[in-house]
């Protein structure tokens, strides 16, 4: 059936068409902050689960034809959830726009993707056996896969269009607090139970987090009811299902975009088939930003060691620095797009980005962390209002009612930036670099900001995403 039958009366109070609820807004977070809690963990330690010798899960001298190392197996293993979200999230994230349910559109999603989840990892220290750990991680990959996108948009479900960006950064910040859990988890354990070893603690961790991740499910089901789309559990529409982000009513279908079919070809269409190609060149531009950024997280260390000559715990807090700048910029980055607009704010970010990229160019050169560590602090704040403020221009773009596919669609181009980024600069080091020595690692930052200028020109297609007033 194309409509929806029965009018559903919403389950919780309205929204003022132009102020932010800020205790609703937290609650709405949850969802995401639970995927960053379990996505964290799981960044953080599978790959040492993977390296441990103590299991041989992956041995030091192990080869393939003669080529692939130990390193390069892991690194396989580990691009395997960035494989995942790029050719599974847009479905998924499609199939919640549709969901007809007692419980929302978008909570059977989060609740079978948390439970999966949840089950994944409590599981994944019984395995002692490469094979069958991977197998496990696959089938966490696409659980998280499978609500990924869902509990982000959430958010833009009961959030009026007017504040989102506000509602954008706080969402960020309170999701991060997720991953932050997951960061200090083993230091926690450490301190709880003086005298576990590192292997021990780290596998005790995956059972507390997915119970972490489960308390997170409860209090969302506690405190976000959403409307009604259904009668029972899950059901597929054959079209999107739009809430009013201020009344929470749902909405009558529009009937010229009802007939038509959310498959492969109605999303080509939407990107490459229109006049209007701003969405293409805002995901474009999400590729380019997030190449840059897969492009520190995956070489800065190895600069950090091979060039400056820094140990791997120095080089580690260095990023944290701009971690923990981003986090602690979140909800003034919200503020920032709520005050000059969604797109200069962007523009703002990326401007940014490029200039202290320049700078870094230059201080690396010095040898001197203290530098380093300066410029990261600006750093953190501008990647963090590109990435609050994007997601309203995404979601204002978006057809009617299809938020939560182009959040999906979102992740495959931030996906595949995460798959193909480090590889590209790996390119550019090893052809450009070629005879530098460790000098070819100078190459970096320039390589970055050569990334951040496309994304800037790339701006400048996008039209419109603005806030509208009700």
């Amino acid at each position: 059936m194309n409509a929806i039958e029965t009018t559903y009366q919403p389950r919780m109070t309205p929204n003022q068409p132009d102020e932010l609820n800020i205790r609703r807004t937290i609650y709405l977070s949850l969802g995401f902050m639970s995927v960053l809690a379990g996505l964290g963990y799981y960044n953080l330690a599978v790959p040492l689960l993977l390296g441990d010798i103590q299991f041989g899960l992956v041995p030091v001298d192990i080869s393939w034809f003669g080529i692939f190392g130990q390193q390069t197996i892991i690194g396989a293993i580990l691009v395997l959830d960035n494989i995942i979200a790029l050719l599974m999230q847009p479905y998924f994230a499609a199939l919640s726009d549709r969901a007809k349910s007692k419980y929302g559109r978008r909570m059977p999603f989060i609740i079978i993707g948390v439970l999966s989840s949840a089950f994944f990892l409590i599981v994944t220290p019984l395995f002692k056996t490469l094979l069958g750990l991977v197998i496990i991680l696959f089938g966490f990959n696409i659980a998280m896969a499978f609500y990924r996108s869902a509990a982000l948009t959430l958010l833009a479900d009961y959030t009026p269009d007017a504040v989102r960006s506000k509602g954008s950064g706080l969402q960020q910040l309170v999701a991060n607090g997720g991953m932050i859990l997951a960061f200090l988890l083993p230091t926690f354990i450490g301190l709880l139970r003086p005298g576990i070893s590192d292997v021990e603690a780290r596998y005790l961790g995956f059972p507390i987090i997915a119970g972490v991740m489960v308390i997170i499910l409860i209090i969302l089901l506690k405190t976000v009811k959403e409307t009604p789309t259904g009668e029972g559990f899950l059901e597929i529409s054959d079209t999107p299902i739009e809430i009013d982000p201020v009344t929470f009513e749902v909405q009558a279908p529009d009937t010229t975009e009802e007939k038509k079919k959310r498959d492969w070809g109605y999303f080509r269409d939407a990107l490459f088939g229109q006049e209007d190609h701003s969405m293409l060149f805002l995901m474009i531009y999400v590729y380019f930003s997030y190449t840059a950024f897969a492009s520190i997280e995956a070489f800065f260390t190895i600069l950090a060691n091979n060039y400056i000559g820094m140990g791997d715990q120095e080089a580690g807090q260095l990023l944290l620095v701009y971690t923990a700048s981003m986090i602690a910029s979140a909800f003034v980055s919200g503020m920032v797009g709520q005050k000059i607009g969604r797109q200069k704010a962007l523009r703002l970010g990326t401007t940014g980005l490029v200039v202290v990229m320049s700078l870094l160019s230059f201080v690396v050169t010095l040898k001197q962390p203290i530098w380093i560590g300066v410029l990261f602090v600006p750093v953190g704040f501008f990647w963090m209002t590109v990435i609050v403020n994007i997601f309203p221009v995404l979601w204002h773009l978006s057809p009617r009612s299809d938020e939560g596919a182009y959040t999906g669609i979102y992740y495959s181009f931030n996906q595949a930036a995460y798959v193909f980024g480090p590889v590209l600069i790996g390119l550019v080091l090893d052809i450009l670099g070629r005879g530098m020595g460790a000098d070819k690692y100078l190459l970096m930052f320039p390589f970055i900001m050569f990334c951040e200028i496309c994304a800037f020109v790339l701006l400048y297609g996008v039209k419109g995403g603005e806030a509208e007033l009700r």
